[in-house]
């Protein structure tokens, strides 16, 4: 029997599946300005990183090949020559360069030591997280900031890439009348997601702010998104 319209895709255009294994690091905080997007570092490429102080956030690549990454903080309690990153055949080490305040490795002072995916790099006040091997696409840009994710609503941003295409599909769907489930452990963000999807004017859910889900039980994003930030570790992993 036939029907009108045509028929609907299970495929979300505009999302490509991440594929590639690439280490990557993230600034994931910068603890005397919390407010300060996280940056993702793609170490595809990459010899060594540098970290060191510098008056602003600076990224830059250096070498024949763009082999260096140098990565400079607005961070009083960095040294000028902080810390490096080194690729070797095992893998990625990493190695104080003398600095006055230390370099911490998951809350412990190391000068030289081998990095494992997951590890929490603490440089003067801010901090890094190191993957060993993330999923992404061919597309994805070297270098990205929160700020510049490019996501249709607050609650949707994210730097990691597989997470990125999840989240691309939820918002083709979210306009159509099929229900949706979020599950996830206690702390992942479910709350914020749901708000995203029914945030008041923006009717991706096809109820705008009258949408039951976003009922104010659920209180103001605001509080919600700040725990969050206190578990961006956890998220990016």
């Amino acid at each position: 029997m036939a029907s009108p319209g045509a028929t609907l895709s299970r495929r979300a255009e505009g999302a490509p599946v991440p594929r590639r294994l690439v280490p990557h690091l993230f600034l994931v905080c910068e603890s005397d300005c919390p407010l300060s997007p996280s940056v993702r570092f793609s170490l595809e490429g990459v010899d060594s990183v540098e970290i060191g102080r510098s008056g602003q956030l600076v990224v830059g690549r250096d070498g024949p090949k763009g082999q260096r990454l140098i990565i400079g903080l607005p961070d009083a309690w960095v040294s000028t020559a902080h810390a490096i990153l080194r690729s070797t055949p095992t893998g990625w080490v990493i190695e104080d360069e003398k600095s006055k305040n230390g370099t911490l490795i998951n809350g412990r002072l190391e000068r030289h030591r081998p990095l494992a995916d997951g590890d929490l790099i603490e440089i003067g006040h801010s901090f890094f997280f190191f993957r060993e091997g993330l999923a992404t696409s061919a597309d994805e840009p070297p270098v990205l900031r929160s700020s510049e994710a490019g996501v249709a609503a607050l609650g949707m941003a994210t730097l990691v890439p597989s997470l990125a295409a999840e989240l691309k599909k939820l918002e083709a769907i979210a306009a159509s009348a099929v229900s949706v489930v979020l599950q996830g452990e206690t702390g992942a963000g479910k709350e914020v997601v749901a708000i995203a999807m029914c945030a008041p004017g923006r009717n991706w859910c096809g109820q705008g702010g009258g949408c039951h889900r976003h009922a104010p039980t659920l209180g103001s994003p605001r509080p919600i998104l700040a725990r969050q930030l206190r578990r961006v570790t956890r998220d990016a992993n």
